[in-house]
């Protein structure tokens, strides 16, 4: 946890370290910016801190909690495309910062798992009834807590009833998912142990895939499979010391599980956000593609635009992020309108993540037909949770470095605002933009002056 200095000369926290970089991301501090440590009276730069040194290379936009594509998705290209990005999970740091979690939020989290185990310990106590009810439910009620802590981690609002979002969101897939899954390592368990153990792990980010990302329960489990597979032993490992801080905990009289509960929860919760939400570079947004049959492309004058077809035609045939991030950099600033027919081109294409892709890029140029797209985007795509997030950081972007600053924005960004749906960041991003119109709109400059107030540290740092 970190204190930070803001803009106002007011200090900021206790907060997280991802806050902090959400901050950076942001814009709201950079590397001189001062910061102290929790249990620490020293100040330094945020640049000589080791969590953020590396964040100050360029300052990119906030990534995005990716939400995934409707329609067919490819396991082994999906897998492949987050091997390719995860890092090694390291066991120690996972669970240090499944730490960090608790400390932020210790209360809501102990009360939030205890209850969800204490249902499932009810149910189960039932003859019949329970051991059906738990095979059944076992999963949904994991994709609750799941996804609670997700939202905790990323710095979200995380309320009682998220817990139980497994019954809303996503029923169906993950009662499958935790029950074939379940099934089948039992078959494995009974036939050679050996084998079982191996599902066991193997099969370990099955509900979140599902509940986070949108997974049907048999891609899911694949994703899990082939992913987990090339870091079993690590993952192994995280299991084995999760496994043996509950142990303890449930030793010390049984008080002690309030706090090792929490934390081996949390623990496979950080791993599922290093392995399966990994980034391509450094606070680089990153999105997976189901790669599908290539929209047709037109032939343009420009060099500039040829060089973006081009990159097109390369990701179209075979999808990567590297080729993701040449789009976002061929495009940054340009003002050429055969660079932005490519990018509404794209916006139309019938891959969802390439759709994705379009939103973010439009972001990025130069051109007065690119905000009134984002606008069209926010407004049309409220069931992508991802494009309407990243629609909503383009119509920032737009406004906050000076590429488009129609007066039409602020509308949308109050809407953005007033969305308690999207992430704090994504919400801060918007009154940032807000700062543009401080001048030339008193309603505006009033709203600001409100926001200065506001409970949450990041907005009211936004509003200076």
């Amino acid at each position: 946890m970190f204190t930070i200095i803001g803009a106002d000369g007011k200090e900021y926290g206790p907060v997280s370290a991802d806050q902090v970089k959400g901050w950076i991301t942001a814009g709201r501090a950079n590397g001189q910016t001062k910061v102290k440590r929790e249990g620490s009276s020293d100040w330094k730069s945020l640049a000589d801190i080791a969590e953020f040194a590396g964040l100050f290379g360029g300052t990119p936009p906030p990534p995005v909690p990716f939400a995934a594509p409707a329609g067919p998705v490819d396991p082994k290209a999906y897998a492949a495309d987050l091997i390719a990005r995860a890092p090694k999970l390291l066991i120690g740091d996972t669970i240090g910062r499944s730490w960090e979690l608790l400390k932020a939020n210790f209360w809501p989290l102990v009360g939030v798992t205890l209850v969800i185990f204490l249902i499932q310990a009810v149910l189960g106590a039932i003859p019949i009834v329970g051991a059906i009810a738990g095979m059944l439910l076992g999963g949904v009620f994991g994709g609750g807590l799941y996804y609670y802590y997700l939202r905790s981690l990323r710095g979200q609002p995380a309320e009682f009833g998220d817990a139980f979002a497994g019954f809303s969101l996503a029923f169906v897939p993950l009662m499958l998912g935790g029950l074939v899954s379940g099934l089948l390592t039992g078959v494995g368990l009974l036939c050679l142990i050996i084998p079982g153990i191996y599902l066991a792990i193997a099969w370990c980010f099955t509900i979140p895939l599902i509940i986070d990302q949108k997974l049907e329960f048999w891609t899911a489990m694949e994703v899990s499979r082939q992913l987990v597979t090339t870091q079993w032993w690590r993952v192994f490992g995280l299991a084995i010391l999760a496994g043996l801080l509950g142990a303890l905990g449930a030793l010390a009289c049984g008080i002690g599980i309030i706090a090792t509960l929490p934390i081996a929860v949390g623990s496979f919760v950080v791993a599922y956000e290093t392995l399966c939400n990994p980034r391509s570079r450094a606070g680089a947004q990153t999105v997976t593609v189901n790669p599908m049959a290539p929209a047709a492309t037109t032939t343009v004058p420009s060099a500039k635009a040829g060089q973006l077809q081009a990159i097109i035609g390369q990701l179209f045939s075979n999808p990567s992020v590297a080729l993701m991030d040449r789009v976002t950099e061929s495009v940054m600033d340009s003002s050429d309108p055969a660079v932005t027919d490519l990018l509404l081109n794209l916006l139309g294409h019938s891959n969802p993540g390439f759709r994705g892709l379009a939103i973010q890029s439009l972001g990025l140029v130069c051109d007065p037909r690119a905000l009134p797209a984002v606008f069209h985007a926010y407004e049309t795509t409220g069931g992508v949770y991802d494009h309407q997030q990243r629609a909503a950081l383009s119509i920032s972007n737009l406004v906050v470095n000076g590429r488009d600053r129609n007066p039409a924005a602020i509308a949308y960004l109050m809407k953005i605002f007033e969305n308690h749906g999207m992430p704090v960041g994504v919400r801060a991003q918007a009154v940032m933009a807000l700062c543009q119109f401080r001048q030339s709109d008193p309603k505006v400059a009033e709203f600001l002056l409100k926001m200065k107030e506001h409970p949450d540290p990041s907005i009211r740092m936004a509003a200076f």
